[in-house]
């Protein structure tokens, strides 16, 4: 599947889901990577229904820092920080019994988590009740979270990318094959070349060729295509060093 200017592996995407355990509710939701400044700066409407950048979003996934734990008979809240704000989250006990993943859940103040939960607009309070908690302990998945946040906010603004966008794009990564890179140097490199000679220079040198291709060629792999085309004298390369075309 393609998403914004990535591509999103299905896997991946389920890797998301939160991961309930037996006896815990289990229901068909899309939860969205946001941020608290994203979820705090987004419209909502009369029915409570969060906008972002046009889309309803509804069931969310953060990560943050959690601080002030509250335990009530019938609930229990944090205060949650992910360094864009900080939003009271609360989840609610069955009966007067902890859900499983909260009974399993130590906490420390600071601790780093992600919370897949539902966004609520309360006498004009936002807030989000939380449906699942895990603990952070590999700090990669905070920046793998914030990726995930890009990645969406460019699908919901540029839509999918089509197979021909992904075949440039990795052309322009450099992703060709050895005569792609080839034919894409000598054509440069006579461009440049005549170029100078219509105005009158005729000291074009090798390093003004791969400055203008090194975004998709390695120095190594120009200096042998250089000198595959000097070998085939589809260039020439004078005593000064200064490369001309045939």
């Amino acid at each position: 599947m393609s998403a914004g200017f990535f591509e999103v592996d299905d896997n991946e995407v389920q890797k998301d889901k939160p991961k309930f355990n037996d006896g815990e509710k289990k229901k068909q939701k899309m939860f969205t990577p946001v941020t608290l400044k994203l979820f705090m700066t987004a419209s909502v409407d009369s029915e409570d229904n969060f906008n972002v950048d046009n889309q309803e979003i509804n069931d969310v996934i953060l990560v943050g820092r959690l601080y002030e734990r509250d335990d009530q008979p019938t609930r229990v809240s944090y205060l949650l920080n992910d360094n864009t704000g900080t939003m009271k989250v609360t989840f609610y006990k069955g009966g007067n019994y902890l859900p499983k993943y909260l009974e399993e859940f130590k906490y420390e103040e600071g601790c780093y988590v992600k919370v897949f939960g539902q966004a609520k607009n309360f006498k004009d309070v936002r807030q989000v009740v939380g449906v699942h908690l895990e603990a952070i302990d590999d700090f990669n998945y905070i920046t793998n979270h914030l990726l995930q946040v890009f990645v969406a906010s460019c699908v919901r603004k540029k839509g999918v990318l089509s197979s021909q966008d992904i075949t440039e794009a990795n052309n322009v990564k450099g992703e060709m094959n050895e005569k792609d890179k080839t034919q894409f140097v000598k054509t440069e490199a006579t461009k440049i070349i005549n170029e100078n000679s219509a105005r009158g220079v005729s000291n074009v040198s090798r390093d003004v060729i791969f400055n203008k291709v090194k975004s998709s060629v390695t120095h190594p792999e120009f200096q042998k295509i250089i000198q595959h085309l000097l070998d085939e004298m589809e260039l020439f390369e004078d005593e000064n060093g200064a490369l001309g075309a045939m």
